[in-house]
């Protein structure tokens, strides 16, 4: 019978003419919870796989893509893009190590590949070794200085460091390349909140979700600056439309149960606490 679901594969495949069709099919059938029939259609196709978990990571569908990119992490890339896809996959699998290998192998091909010393910076912060980030960010922004990635990335780096205002610029220059990244908008206003600049903060995550209503950070920034300022009420809402995103969200849990204690719903306050118990977080201790 082996030949007759190999004929209703291909079939299949004939159905969906273009990439955008098939990623589109695939798309759908993980949203239905048919795993099997999406990646059976995908054909182990890193480009068809990476974009379709690329999709549901911007859709909030973190679970899904997850599924996606393990896939993606067990085939052999042929050439310079899929190995770059690779390493993105295995880095949102949290897997850097084997994602700084994917950039090594493309900069022993292709050394002036700037996306490649990005993506390894991202990596390598992922691991706590900043200096090495940031000397890779460098190396990309020498090679390419209207590398936006490389620019938001830098300021990831900065802003963990404690170098706001450097932090700032960076974004401010990936803005200036490619003005509609949400991320970049979001984590602008963080640092712009840890100056103090709750007002223009805001402004920043405003811009964020409307560029993107999936950008869970960007929630979770806008809850955490709102609470910042007594606005308890205001934060709760973002703080529960960042958990819907992204539900491990221990930081949101804990935030939403503070902004609930000091609005005396103490039940709903030990709910939260609970469940960010829950996702581990090392919380202090506290009476509730």
């Amino acid at each position: 019978m082996d030949w007759i679901n190999k004929l209703i594969d291909a079939v299949r495949r004939l159905k969906y003419e273009t990439p955008a069709e098939r990623i589109e099919k695939i798309t759908e059938l993980l949203l239905e919870g048919k795993i099997a029939g999406a990646l059976n259609l995908a054909e182990d196709d890193i480009e068809i796989l990476y974009t379709s978990g690329s999709t549901l990571n911007k859709q909030g569908n973190r679970q899904l893509a997850e599924k996606v990119f393990q896939r993606v992490a067990q085939l052999s890339p042929a050439d310079v893009e899929e190995w770059a896809m690779k390493g993105i996959a295995l880095r949102n699998l949290g897997r850097y190590r084997e994602a700084i290998y994917c950039c090594d192998m493309i900069i022993s091909k292709e050394p002036e590949n700037a996306g490649a010393w990005s993506n390894k910076g991202v990596a390598l912060g992922k691991l706590g070794k900043n200096e090495e980030a940031i000397a890779c960010y460098d190396r990309a922004l020498g090679i390419d200085p209207d590398h936006a990635g490389a620019w938001s990335n830098k300021g990831v780096i900065l802003a963990k460091l404690g170098n706001y205002q450097e932090a700032i610029t960076c974004y401010d220059n990936a803005i200036a390349i490619e003005p509609n990244r949400s991320e970049v908008w979001s984590n602008k206003g963080a640092a712009l909140e840890k100056i103090g600049e709750h007002a223009e903060a805001m402004k920043c995550y405003d811009k964020a979700v409307k560029l993107n209503q999936h950008q869970a950070e960007a929630w979770y920034n806008m809850g955490a600056t709102l609470a910042s300022v007594g606005k308890h009420r205001e934060a709760i809402t973002c703080y529960s439309r960042a958990l819907e995103l992204d539900p491990k969200n221990n930081d949101a849990w804990y935030k939403k149960g503070v902004s609930l204690e000091k609005l005396g719903r103490r039940k709903e306050a030990a709910t939260s606490f609970s469940k960010a118990v829950k996702c581990e977080i090392d919380l202090p201790q506290r009476k509730i």
